[in-house]
């Protein structure tokens, strides 16, 4: 079993994931330095898993933040898109 130190949690950034495909939310911790485009694979691959394949990929995801109806340029690491603790997202 791989051990997470508590450094390892505080680097990295705790937002909400709306997804409305399967009308769920979910709190996720999401680490700075990979790219929006990096974080978009691993989220299809988890969401398909956590919802026994209800969420199905569409193979053009993007990332948006609610608030503020940006979407993310999948080229942006979480810290150039400045995505902050207690951020909503939506992936859609």
């Amino acid at each position: 079993m791989n051990e997470v130190s508590l450094g390892e949690i505080m680097e990295k950034i705790l937002v909400s994931l709306m997804v409305p495909a399967v009308e769920e939310c979910y709190d996720i911790l999401l680490p700075p330095f990979l790219t929006v485009e990096e974080i978009l694979d691993l989220l299809v691959k988890a969401l398909a898993e956590i919802t026994r394949n209800r969420y199905v990929s569409s193979g053009s995801e993007v990332l948006c933040n609610a608030e503020y109806q940006i979407i993310y340029d999948k080229k942006n690491t979480i810290e150039e898109c400045r995505i902050c603790n207690g951020d909503t997202l939506i992936i859609i």
